[in-house]
């Protein structure tokens, strides 16, 4: 019925008894769920516009809205500024440690490598999202 209406699923085999290994892949499943409907709801925010030789940095953002959905507030620097302008010290305080936090894995602008631990999430992902994931190695 589902391959006739082309609805995509994925079956999980296993046993209902709590050691069963299907309740990791069903954890899995339901995790890449919660980060599908995250990135569905989300709001990024697009500062500035891109110049000609910013090619390492450029997002498309219509691949974004394609396959995770969302809202894109593009803003310029100069609305950024007043915009900071009425925001608290305390607010600023705590979106530095949450800026702080993130960048301790790498830089903001580019993107995340993952070593292969969590790859069984990542394909199920790109399954709820229609997005192909390649697993280089």
């Amino acid at each position: 019925m589902f391959n006739c209406t082309g609805i995509p699923f994925h079956q999980v085999t296993g046993l209902l008894d709590e050691a069963d290994a299907c309740w990791v892949e069903i954890s899995e499943w339901v995790e890449a769920a919660r980060v599908a409907h995250t990135m569905a709801h989300n709001r990024l925010g697009c500062v500035g516009h891109y110049y000609s030789v910013m090619l390492d940095t450029y997002t498309d953002l219509t691949l974004q809205y394609k396959y995770f959905g969302g809202h894109i507030e593009l803003i310029e620097v100069e609305e950024l500024g007043t915009l900071r302008k009425q925001v608290s010290s305390q607010h600023i305080n705590g979106a530095r440690r949450f800026v702080n936090e993130r960048n301790s894995y790498g830089p903001a602008h580019h993107c995340a490598v993952g070593i292969g631990h969590v790859s069984s999430k990542l394909f199920k992902l790109g399954f709820l999202l229609k997005m192909e994931v390649i697993k280089v190695c």
